[in-house]
């Protein structure tokens, strides 16, 4: 009889998990490497998050990506996790490695590889404006950070809840100059003003809402970066690009995070521009 070789699971958990992309571009890299790999979407309700993991172990999956709303509450139960999940306090991606579960944050190098396609050659000459203080906020202020960012500023809504992320990062990144600024109207302006890199990390735009952003203070020459990609230009991504500034949405930090975890979990090189390609044939169709 012919021995048949086990399949390597990569899993993803969410909840939901219907709207995800990323199935599509990891089996697509999996093909194209023609790896014994694939990989699948669970609808993990919170409830049973402990249950879910524990499969990983007891089914010997390769790894999985962990997303909303589970990143945060995922840590407990691990074995292990990188310094990057650390300072977010979020993981994405987890591998297995012989029954021991190690949690990483892609995020912060994803999103920072998608800047570098975007154009930015180099982050110390660079002030930063980072709206909002959630995962994907820490994850974009990590990812600036250990890039060497020349000033950084963290906008929220809850004043104190930036505060907090500042106080934290202060103590890993002394050189950097790290500020927070208010969502009023004032304090804004004079930020941006002096801005080379304007970043949304929040949700609005998802239906065409508006940050209200006095984003006509921008400094001449600034990229807009939209962690939305659905739709492909938000508000934020019209006004700007209207004004002359460079836009750019979500979706190549999506690829660019789902790259990082097909070598953690291949120890392979990732055939990015088949990723892509596939990503954006759904994302765009």
């Amino acid at each position: 009889m012919k021995k048949t070789s086990a399949v390597n699971v990569v899993a993803i958990f969410g909840f939901p998990i219907e709207h995800s992309l990323s199935p599509v571009m990891q089996n697509a890299g999996f093909r194209e490497l023609n790896l014994n790999y694939t990989y699948v979407p669970f609808c993990v309700n919170p409830i049973y998050l402990k249950d879910a993991i524990t499969a990983l172990r007891a089914l010997n999956f390769k790894g999985a990506n962990i997303t909303v709303p589970h990143k945060e509450e995922v840590i407990e139960y691990l074995d292990e996790i990188t310094e990057d999940a650390f300072l977010i306090g979020a993981v994405n991606t987890i591998v297995n490695v012989d029954g021991r579960l190690i949690g990483y944050n892609t995020d912060c190098k994803g999103f920072v590889s998608a800047l570098k396609s975007a154009g930015i050659t180099r982050f110390d000459n660079i002030n930063a404006l980072v709206i909002g203080a959630g995962g994907a906020g820490k994850a974009a202020c990590v990812g600036l950070l250990k890039a060497n960012i020349k000033n950084l500023i963290i906008a929220n809504r809850t004043v104190r809840k930036a505060e907090l992320i500042l106080e934290n990062f202060k103590k890993s990144f002394e050189k950097t100059k790290i500020s927070v600024c208010p969502l009023e109207e004032n304090s804004l302006k004079t930020a941006l003003e002096n801005c080379d890199l304007l970043i949304n990390t929040t949700s609005v735009g998802m239906q065409n809402e508006s940050l209200a952003l006095p984003i006509e203070s921008l400094k001449k020459g600034a990229l807009v970066y939209d962690m939305v990609y659905n739709p492909p230009k938000t508000k934020l991504l019209k006004d700007a690009e209207k004004l002359g500034h460079k836009i750019e949405n979500g979706l190549n930090m999506l690829l660019y995070q789902g790259v990082e975890g097909f070598e953690i979990w291949t120890k392979k090189k990732a055939p990015v521009q088949v990723m892509k390609q596939a990503l954006f044939d759904v994302a765009y169709k």
